[in-house]
């Protein structure tokens, strides 16, 4: 972020909100469909990758776009 300062430029955190489960069945349709940038996930491992995250805040000095 101290380098985004420095030029001037404004750091933007944008949190994502899809529960874990929707989020996991729209990577498989996208993996299966054979789209571009698709990869193979899992189930478990989205849950996983999800406890490791913390909530951001506000007192991290970046602005947080919630989508």
């Amino acid at each position: 972020m101290e380098r985004a300062r420095r030029v001037g430029a404004r750091v933007v955190l944008h949190k994502l909100t899809t529960p874990a489960e929707v989020a996991s069945a729209r990577a498989l349709a996208r993996t299966r469909a054979g789209q571009a940038y698709a990869h193979p996930t899992t189930a478990e491992g989205n849950e996983h990758l999800a406890v490791l995250m913390e909530e951001p805040s506000p007192d991290e000095g970046v602005q947080i776009v919630e989508l």
